[in-house]
């Protein structure tokens, strides 16, 4: 997923104009026929025409910010994976032959 704001957009900040984003989800809701630039330019016109929210625009800090964020998330996510998974799957130390042994003071049936 790419950072929200491209250097493209901080640019034109800095050069005094407005710049607002607009959900990739809205813009696609406006896409028809097959996926080419022609139909994406179309597209985002049409969504810019109709009254909707404006993603706002993050600084470089801010991104940082959230990719941190979005770090701890996953690392959480595989450690809280990775503890289910110890749980289910008993962990086994011998060789597959002692399975097949009875221990000494087992009973047979």
């Amino acid at each position: 997923m790419p950072l929200a704001p491209r250097p493209d957009c901080l640019a034109l900040i800095e050069m005094a104009h407005q710049v607002e984003l607009i959900p990739a989800k809205f813009a696609q809701a406006f896409n028809i026929g097959n996926k080419n630039d022609a139909a994406d330019a179309r597209a985002i016109w049409m969504a810019t025409q109709m009254p909707s929210k404006v993603v706002v625009v993050k600084t470089e800090a801010q991104q940082a910010v959230l990719a941190l964020h979005r770090m701890r998330q996953q690392k959480l996510k595989f450690r809280k994976k990775s503890a289910r998974r110890q749980d289910v799957e008993p962990v086994y130390q011998g060789s597959p032959s002692d399975l097949r042994q009875p221990s000494p003071g087992a009973r047979r049936q």
